[in-house]
């Protein structure tokens, strides 16, 4: 005689598997030690493909929305852990906040880039403008830190401030076109030689107080070419022929 522990019905000694639930029908003949456990009611013989744990299952039956708040949970934990451990190291053999200030920075800015765009993920202007703001005051937490705040309002606010808008507006312009290809890889690349001219400007005005190029310009004169090409070959060529055509894949 076979029974379903799950519905407590009796089977016939030929069923393998419950009719009313599925899970694995039992021999009462057997020792009591060699009965399983039967899987989780909603991890059934249907959802468990071949090589695949029933872990992996239940994971691949959650929404998009609520694998995202697992994978927000993890790093919350993941980055708390560190921050813990870190900051206690560092206060139990200098009996003081030192080095784990950076660090603890450092974490908190990791966790904004990572988790909270997986919280926020309908709402990419808020996500924008928080990890802007996050930047920016990163940025001045180092500065504060080490005591120097003047070269922050130099150097360090005005490349985060590029680096912002730099991320920002290729991130919209790309998202607003209707054909997207080479003409995202240029916008890309016209936007990176905008950072590197906003870095060297920073950096001469900083050092020698005075807007000034140099390293820049070659990288300018050797990028803008290339992104030209390939709104060229985006707008003008592809609009008639498929890139697998033009390049034969």
């Amino acid at each position: 005689m076979k029974r379903c522990m799950e519905c407590d019905v009796y089977l016939s000694d030929e069923a393998e598997r419950c009719s009313l639930c599925g899970s694995r029908a039992v021999d009462m003949n057997e020792p009591t030690s060699s009965v399983l456990p039967d899987p989780p009611s909603h991890i059934t013989n249907a959802t468990i493909r071949d090589g695949e744990s029933g872990l992996e299952a239940a994971i691949g039956q959650l929404l998009p929305a609520e694998r995202r708040r697992m994978t927000a949970e993890l790093l919350s934990v993941t980055i708390g852990s560190i921050f813990i451990v870190t900051t206690g190291l560092d206060f139990l053999f200098s009996t003081a906040l030192t080095w784990s200030r950076y660090t603890g920075i450092t974490l908190c800015y990791i966790w904004m880039l990572s988790a909270f765009p997986l919280l926020a993920w309908n709402k990419r202007l808020l996500v924008a403008l928080v990890l802007s703001g996050a930047t920016i005051v990163t940025v001045f937490l180092w500065a504060l830190f080490t005591g120097h705040l003047s070269w922050f309002f130099t150097l360090g606010l005005p490349i985060s401030a590029s680096l912002i808008a730099c991320v920002i507006g290729p991130y919209f312009l790309i998202s607003v076109q209707h054909r997207k290809g080479l003409n995202a890889v240029g916008v890309v690349l016209a936007f990176s030689v905008l950072f590197c001219i906003a870095i060297d400007a920073a950096v001469h005005v900083h050092l020698e107080q005075r807007i000034s190029l140099s390293w820049s310009i070659v990288v300018c004169i050797s990028a803008i070419p290339v992104a030209a090409l390939l709104f060229y070959l985006h707008y003008r060529v592809t609009n008639r022929a498929s890139l697998r055509k033009l390049f034969r894949l």
